[in-house]
């Protein structure tokens, strides 16, 4: 790893590859005292430098030796200063290699293309962990007891169908059952921790896709016996963040615990045939349901050239994709994804040419400092100008006294990540801590706000009592229990609200709103982190609240044990939070609120349900069911009083009358726009309000009837 980082004698390798993420990838691999470091082009190992005690030997194929004229004196171990001398011999060596085209063409056409695109780091749906993965046993015959088990059960499934088609395994090929192995190609993480065990086949192979889901079940089965370890799923932990340490993917989630394996089919780079996914949904049905029972449903992926989730389809749960060439909707997964892709590209617009920040903040950077550059990050000394000018010195100073940490933050400033949603929740509230009159315009079309009052805290921050905002609140006192280990704060290790707001009603009431805010979160897939003693904790804390007849959630729609994924996990803590500050009366309230700010132009968060139960559509009146049904609708359903739930689309903060300010516009025009399938052209557009509201039902006060969709905007950007 020190070879391997800037500095190192090997930091060549990794410029190499970085010079071509689309065809290139590093692979680390060890074997006893023996590490190796392997350069792919597509499925083939170009090169292979091995270290033994800090001495290192370089390996290459002898068709490549031939071509690119290898030094034998590289095959020796040496130290690292003679490595780092001969270095640019070495570079020259691979560039000799990777121009020729006798030999490697056909390890990167075709199988080796789609390897290669999963392997760049561009998708964003995934990011590699391992490729040409193997699980070690502890012998040869504990190995082949577990293969032919498995190999027995799925070639059995095969025959007892009494299907005679001529391309279904075990007809074809003489009636020769095909054989299963146990190397995997792609393992993967996502966004949501989940392990993904991939097999992958270029689009044109029909036989080969048909028989992938027995393949992908295979590994999928062993890897789920070996992720029961943790010891297992720290190592996968370990191969992750050596790739994010090397520069060779993103920076993100570690692997969920418990940790549930997904197998996955990755077809690409072309559309797949409808006869090829026939087969393979044939297959996959007819293999046995115990098998896949204890792992996540299969998915079929759909690739683009560049590795994205073009189609994401699960063949043992829908119907077969439309053709290709068919004129469809944008696909649920394509939607998934491209609110997100809309963001960075306005992100990085606005980097580029706004004058709220210096040419020193304009560069590409890594994430936290560590990894791969990215256009929609600062550089980490820039990064308190993630704070817009207007917002900058409130926000420092008030998360500061009150010991607030940042998400993600550097030193004692903000995450230098411009997709924040914290970031941007403090960019819209910071400028109106004395703008009473403001935050009355800003929340009056979901809260009944006569006017907003000084928040009235004492607390160790002098800001609490006059300021009319205060940040990640957890209430006066520890009403949910959380606070007895002794390391709570606000916004760390308890349930805290982004926001804070305490308002008159036109009736004279005192209310407070606690306000949740979200930007480009999702939570499909999500499983919450923690052993099984931490969850167990988590069930006992808020059971007593649950079971509290006078409580606020009803409890005959979503069982308690399905609200322990986000976002219903952290709705509920809030939910509850706002209810006991209002039986304890915390600053006078009579009523207690939870308010989400929210886009509705963000589809994968607006659908993040992680279990069945959540999906609550019997449970709407047909006079009232949105067109589309929302996790804030299903949160909404479950209240025992409905009015104290409510959702504000952040498409009216960048409206031509919002009471924002007009950096902030700018940065975030975006909210205001539907994605569309070529996201990256969008850029980022201030829209009347009159725009907004006239094509979106907006989030009121009404224990009737409560509707969000998504908002459309007749900009052509958009």
């Amino acid at each position: 790893m020190a070879a391997l980082l800037p500095g190192g004698c090997l930091e060549g390798l990794a410029i190499r590859r970085e010079s071509q993420p689309a065809l290139l990838d590093l692979q680390l691999r060890r074997a006893g005292r023996r590490s190796w470091v392997s350069l792919y082009a597509g499925l083939s190992s170009v090169v292979d430098i091995d270290e033994v005690d800090d001495m290192f030997r370089v390996r290459s194929h002898p068709t490549y030796r031939r071509i690119g004229n290898f030094d034998p004196v590289w095959s020796k171990y040496r130290s690292a200063e003679a490595v780092a001398a001969d270095w640019a011999a070495v570079d020259s060596y691979l560039e000799a290699v990777l121009n020729d085209e006798s030999v490697l063409p056909r390890f990167t056409r075709r199988e080796g293309r789609v390897h290669a695109a999963m392997s760049s780091g561009i998708a964003s749906a995934y990011r590699l962990v391992q490729r040409e993965a193997v699980i070690a046993h502890r012998s040869a015959s504990v190995r082949s007891e577990l293969l032919d088990g498995l190999q027995t059960q799925i070639h059995d499934a095969m025959r007892s169908g009494g299907r005679v088609d001529a391309w279904w395994p075990g007809v074809r090929d003489r009636g020769v059952m095909p054989r299963l192995g146990n190397e995997v190609d792609v393992l993967a993480i996502d966004h949501d921790g989940r392990l993904l065990v991939v097999e992958v086949k270029p689009y044109d192979e029909i036989k080969g896709i048909a028989w992938s889901p027995a393949q992908v079940l295979v590994y999928a089965e062993l890897f789920g016996y070996l992720v029961e370890d943790d010891a297992a799923i720290d190592a996968l932990d370990g191969m992750l963040t050596q790739r994010v340490a090397i520069g060779l993917d993103a920076p993100g989630p570690l692997f969920a615990r418990p940790l549930r394996v997904t197998p996955v089919v990755a077809i690409g780079a072309e559309p797949s045939s409808p006869r090829a996914l026939e087969r393979l949904q044939l297959v996959a049905q007819a293999l046995p349901d115990a098998a896949w029972s204890k792992l996540a449903p299969l998915e079929v992926w759909i690739l683009d050239e560049h590795g994205e989730v073009h189609r994401r389809w699960l063949p043992l749960d829908e119907p077969l994709p439309a053709k290709p060439g068919t004129t469809v909707a944008i696909s649920r997964s394509e939607r998934m994804q491209s609110f997100v892709a809309l963001a960075r590209a306005a992100a990085v617009q606005w980097k580029t040419h706004t004058s709220a920040l210096p040419e020193s903040a304009r560069h590409d950077a890594p994430y936290r400092g560590f990894g791969v550059p990215y256009p929609f990050c600062l550089p980490v000394a820039e990064s308190t100008l993630n704070l817009l000018p207007e917002a900058r010195d409130v926000a420092l100073s008030r998360f500061a006294a009150a010991g607030i940490p940042w998400h993600h933050g550097i030193g004692v400033g903000p995450s230098n990540h411009l997709l924040s949603s914290q970031v941007q929740c403090a960019n819209c509230l910071a400028p109106l801590v004395d703008k009473p009159e403001l935050l009355t315009q800003l929340l009056c079309p979901v809260l009944p706000i006569e006017r907003v009052l000084p928040f009235g805290a004492e607390t160790d921050s002098r800001y609490d009592a006059h300021d009319h905002v205060v940040f990640e609140w957890i209430g006066k006192d520890d009403y949910l229990g959380e606070r007895g280990h002794g390391n709570a704060s606000r916004g760390a290790n308890t349930t805290s609200a982004d926001a804070a707001i305490r308002y008159r009603t036109p009736d004279g009431r005192i209310e407070i709103a606690l306000i949740e805010w979200k930007y480009t979160e999702r939570y499909l897939g999500t499983v919450l982190s923690g052993d099984e003693s931490k969850m167990r904790a988590r069930h006992e804390r808020y059971r007593h609240f649950w079971d509290n007849p006078d409580g606020p959630l009803r409890t005959d729609l979503i069982p308690y044990d399905d609200l322990f994924v986000e976002p219903f996990y952290q709705l509920m803590r809030l939910q509850v939070l706002a209810h006991e500050m209002q039986q304890h009366h915390d600053q006078d309230a009579a009523v207690v609120r939870l308010v989400v700010v929210a886009p509705s132009a963000n589809f994968a968060l607006n659908q993040s349900f992680n279990r069945p139960s959540q999906h609550i559509e019997p449970h709407f009146g047909t006079q009232h069911l949105p067109e589309v049904v929302t996790v804030w609708d299903a949160w909404k359903a479950m209240q025992r009083n409905p009015d104290h739930f409510g959702v504000l689309d952040s498409a009216l903060l960048v409206t031509d009358d919002a009471p924002t300010n007009s950096e902030f516009k700018q940065r975030y025009g975006h909210l205001a726009l539907t994605p569309a399938p070529d996201v990256l052209t969008a850029r980022p557009t201030v829209v009347s309000s009159e725009a907004v509201r006239g094509s979106a039902s907006v989030a009121r006060w009404s224990s009737i009837d409560f509707q969000v969709t998504a908002v459309s905007s007749t900009n052509s950007n958009s």
